[in-house]
């Protein structure tokens, strides 16, 4: 996204898309309204020090098509970690994010994970 007055820049603090509409709002200076969901992108651009690598990122996506593939899937990153529930197969999977990015280790059944997500 590119804003007037502001330099290109990568944010690598993640972000969703549910971020954009605050942004916009900000952009254009408009006054936010309480109930608006998401995190304007003007804060880990001018305040990084209020971001949070940990700050939970939530997904949805639908396929439908005529011949089949049809997935349902919902997901939510944190720190390192993504949880991903595929709704029609009724899997869920867990990913490391830092050291399997191409996520092919499924952690949901470690033990080792499982102590980790309870100290949480």
């Amino acid at each position: 996204m590119r804003i007037p007055g502001f330099e290109a820049q990568t944010i690598d603090t993640p972000i969703a898309l549910v971020d954009l509409v605050p942004t916009l709002v900000e952009s254009i200076g408009l006054e936010r309204e309480p109930e608006l969901d998401g995190e304007s992108l003007f804060i880990p651009v001018l305040a990084p020090e209020r971001t949070s690598e940990d700050r939970p990122i939530f997904c949805s996506v639908l396929s439908q098509k005529k011949r089949g593939d049809n997935f349902f899937r919902r997901s939510v990153r944190a720190g390192d970690r993504v949880l991903l529930h595929s709704v029609i197969q009724g899997q869920d999977e867990l990913y490391d994010t830092v050291n399997d990015r191409a996520e092919q280790r499924n952690l949901i059944d470690d033990p080792a994970e499982a102590r980790r997500i309870e100290q949480l």
